[in-house]
């Protein structure tokens, strides 16, 4: 066989091979890692990288929504207030999760008002969103209520915001 034709025989046959690996097993990316790097410093680099970070402080991202959450209550004051640990709610308003008939005749006597009701589909359950009577406190009032229907589910009406 001519030497050259045997040549080129091998590198059809190292080609098809290789497709056909490549069709029997995800790629390789090859990246290098460590152990491969050889003679590579990356110290030059990790001492840069860490100049710019120390530079630059990360936030605390518990900080960062304690003070968002401060700020709220600080810009609305009229619409929102701290619930006992400091999370903005809504002010004067008390969610309730699918109150009983009872629970809602109870909530009435104490001075409650149903501002709106909501179904939620799929559950069978309902949000009740009650509103706490002039001159008094949101956590007395929710507290009160809580006692006169241990087995309801009652709580402020928390403003949500970005983690």
């Amino acid at each position: 066989m001519n030497p050259r034709r045997h040549l080129s025989l091998l590198y059809a046959l190292c080609l098809a091979a290789g497709h056909a690996h490549a069709q029997l097993h995800l790629p390789s990316l090859n990246l290098p890692l460590p152990q491969r790097l050889g003679g590579f410093d990356p110290d030059p680099l990790r001492e840069r990288a860490g100049g710019l970070l120390g530079r630059a402080r990360l936030p605390d991202l518990g900080t960062l929504r304690l003070d968002q959450a401060a700020r709220l209550l600080r810009l609305h004051p009229d619409a929102l207030e701290a619930d006992p640990r400091g999370e903005p709610a809504v002010r004067r308003e008390i969610v309730a999760w699918s109150p009983t008939p009872a629970a809602l005749e109870a909530a009435a006597a104490a001075g409650l008002t149903v501002l709106r009701t909501q179904q939620l589909e799929g559950l069978d359950e309902t949000l009740v969103v009650l509103r706490v009577p002039d001159g008094s406190a949101t956590a007395a009032v929710l507290e009160r209520l809580r006692k006169l229907d241990p087995s309801g589910a009652y709580d402020f009406n928390h403003v949500y915001t970005g983690s």
